[in-house]
């Protein structure tokens, strides 16, 4: 094998384990978030592609057959993409284990009406609707009760965290989950998330990136040097103009020296003015800057709930460039 061919596969193999080590430390993260308290940071998901996904994460390198059975439709919800993935996560590592890596697991979607009084005391309205089936032991009478309880488990090493999550973030999410007690075969769990709205509206993250030479003018507050310079290096070879500061103090004297089109500020300052109290600030100077609000944790309003805290858009730490792509080019947008 030539070097150069060598080189290239030593670089695929590369990038697909920092893909792979992407995607984990990011589901960790979304779960850690939850554990302890935070709100779901949700956008426009196509729940086929987050149960894909799901299976590659899980499924891989184990014996387990799988059949996914759904349309080419696309089934959209609102969703904190990193906790629906670890809700369907824990399913199928919990199949796999039933069925001791020999069996087969079936996915189902279809799009459901809900009227006003229904028994799962779900809202009225349109769902889509997750049948998950695998075609091991299946759950004994005496324990359907018990799976979705915290702690609950009969692994020898589990923590019984797995479907108690399951339960709480979905309930978060405005959905549910539920044992189909009736299913014989194996063990059938059933998914309800609310169907998204307006989706004409809608797109998704890494469609419409407009690639333009326009330059913009941009502010970035973050009290650790290595991602400011980071930052700085990377939005600079993209050809904008980038200012750094450490704390809100300073972010609020660049605003009152010049103007900046897009305004990034980190959540959490260590001996300084927060992104939250700086945007509040910003808005008194410049009521129409555009403000980014960025943490490693969504486990506070400001990131979930952004918009009520004076802010435009969020960066979930860590990110991707197509995700800062996607913010710039709205700016341009506008």
């Amino acid at each position: 094998m030539q070097k150069q061919n060598l080189d290239n596969e030593i670089l695929g193999i590369a990038k697909n384990i920092d893909i792979t080590v992407e995607k984990s430390i990011g589901i960790t993260k979304q779960l850690l978030t939850f554990a302890k308290g935070g709100e779901p940071v949700k956008e426009l998901i196509d729940i086929k592609e987050v149960i894909k996904e799901a299976i590659s994460l899980s499924l891989s390198g184990t014996s387990i057959q799988y059949n996914l059975n759904f349309k080419d439709d696309k089934y959209l919800v609102f969703a904190d993409k990193g906790q629906i993935v670890q809700v369907f996560v824990n399913l199928f590592v919990n199949a796999n284990d039933a069925m001791q890596n020999n069996g087969k697991i079936e996915v189902n979607i279809r799009n459901i009406s809900l009227q006003k009084e229904n028994v799962l005391n779900l809202s009225p309205g349109e769902y889509v609707e997750i049948r998950v089936r695998d075609t091991g032991p299946g759950i004994s009478e005496k324990l359907m009760n018990k799976i979705f309880d915290p702690y609950f488990t009969t692994k020898e090493n589990g923590n019984g965290l797995g479907l108690a999550i399951c339960y709480s973030v979905l309930k978060k999410h405005g959905g549910t989950i539920y044992l189909n007690r009736e299913y014989k075969n194996g063990a059938e769990f059933v998914i309800l998330l609310q169907k998204a709205k307006e989706i004409k509206t809608q797109i998704s993250k890494d469609e419409n990136i407009v690639e333009t030479d326009k330059m913009l003018k941009i502010l970035y507050m973050d009290d650790e040097d290595m991602l400011r310079d980071s930052f700085k290096i990377l939005l600079e070879s993209m050809g904008h103009e980038v200012i750094t500061v450490s704390k809100g103090e300073e972010a609020i004297e660049a605003i009152k020296k010049d103007d900046f089109d897009v305004i990034i500020l980190d959540l959490t300052i260590v001996g300084g003015m927060g992104g939250v109290d700086t945007a509040k600030e910003i808005r008194k100077i410049k009521p129409d800057a555009y403000i980014v609000v960025t943490s490693g944790y969504s486990d506070t309003g400001a990131v979930a709930n952004y918009s009520d805290f004076g802010f435009d858009n969020y960066l979930l730490k860590p990110f991707k460039v197509e995700e800062l792509k996607k913010i710039l080019t709205d700016v341009i947008k506008k």
